[in-house]
């Protein structure tokens, strides 16, 4: 599992520091583990998720980070995932709502927010199931995003 993870690492350091990547979307590091169960699997998300932590301090990249979430609302595989971000964003939508609008409504939530120490309600997304796009939904108000999302994209309040 460890030449794995140095694999990844090592491909990453390639796009960033050779290539110029200056953003990387890894979607979803439990993936990278897949074949490892139990202690290890939690032991390999930890190694991994540190590394890249490390890694895009040291190279200074943006690292968009996907992994799921288990019923304790904790990051899948290792808390270690969690605890190792700087940001964390938390999107959920109401799959059961009667509502075709609510039902492809994506609400986000900063539960994590080192940088700007602000966290809570984030704004909602509305997926667009023609083009599979999201859009920024602010409701009927502007004015209702929250401090923390107006923050977040530069919208002056």
């Amino acid at each position: 599992m460890l030449n794995l993870a140095e694999a990844i690492l090592d491909t990453i350091r390639f796009l960033v520091a050779a290539r110029g990547c200056r953003w990387i979307v890894f979607d979803l590091i439990s993936l990278a583990v897949a074949s490892t169960r139990g202690e290890r699997e939690e032991q390999a998300l930890s190694y991994l998720s540190g590394r890249l932590s490390l890694l895009a301090k040291e190279l200074d990249f943006g690292l968009l980070l996907v992994s799921h979430v288990n019923d304790y609302n904790q990051t899948r595989g290792s808390r270690m995932i969690g605890k190792n971000c700087h940001i964390r964003i938390d999107l959920t939508r109401d799959i059961t709502a009667i509502d075709d609008r609510l039902r492809r409504t994506i609400v986000s939530t900063f539960s994590k927010n080192r940088p700007a120490h602000q966290t809570g309600p984030g704004g909602n997304l509305l997926f667009d199931t023609t083009t599979c796009t999201l859009t920024e939904d602010f409701g009927d108000e502007l004015e209702t995003a929250s401090p923390v999302y107006r923050e977040f994209v530069n919208i002056s309040a």
